[in-house]
């Protein structure tokens, strides 16, 4: 199966949402498929670009040794929450947009981690185009998490992305997510979606239980 992940954050960024997707994308190439990335220009959680990065290079294509296929584009570097942070979102929204020339190869499957939830404008719109199935991957509670950014614009966001959470839930094939309590949020606001618990995992060739130094 040919597979596209859709996200804000990935290696070589720190933190559990750039790591576990890291490790999802080469368990999946483990598994026999093909496998794309769609992703901002590393900038997380260092609030700026990474060393080896342009901030603003349009485009930007690296082929992993496994196989995994990165397309990145461009954003405005921050990091906390504030109206910059915000607008990290919506430039990597605006930017991402150029997949759909760039990557040649059309996804079976999207898999679009969230947050953040804006993802999904684009998400959608890829399915349509490329006629893909959409798996929503849950890692947050939004819009609870945007209620903590402080903006003057903070109630109208958060009502127009209540109302599009629904949406997105609605329009996945699959939906999963991270934990119990984020499953009982999702299924207490769409009734007729089966949500799945997709808890974080571990790597065993590095932690060994049986082993004890």
């Amino acid at each position: 199966m040919k597979i596209l992940i859709y996200t804000q954050l990935f290696t070589p960024e720190h933190g559990a949402g750039a790591i576990r997707l890291h490790n999802t994308a080469n368990q999946l190439i483990d598994a026999g498929h093909e496998v794309q990335v769609v992703c901002p220009t590393p900038n997380y959680p260092l609030g700026r670009t990474y060393d080896g990065y342009k901030t603003w290079q349009l485009y930007k294509k690296e082929v992993r040794p496994n196989g995994v296929v990165i397309h990145r584009f461009p954003t405005y570097p921050a990091t906390g929450k504030s109206f910059k942070r915000l607008l990290n979102f919506i430039v990597f929204n605006l930017s991402s947009l150029l997949a759909l020339i760039k990557v040649k190869d059309k996804p079976d499957l999207i898999f679009m981690n969230s947050g953040p939830l804006t993802l999904g404008f684009n998400a959608l719109l890829f399915k349509f185009i490329w006629k893909s199935e959409l798996c929503l991957f849950v890692a947050d509670l939004w819009p609870k998490a945007v209620d903590e950014v402080n903006s003057p614009l903070k109630k109208i966001i958060i009502s127009i992305l209540a109302k599009f959470e629904k949406l997105m839930y609605k329009k996945s094939n699959y939906v999963l997510c991270a934990t119990d309590e984020l499953k009982k949020n999702i299924d207490t606001k769409v009734s007729n979606k089966v949500s799945h618990v997709s808890p974080n995992g571990v790597d065993t060739t590095f932690f060994d239980p049986n082993s004890i130094d």
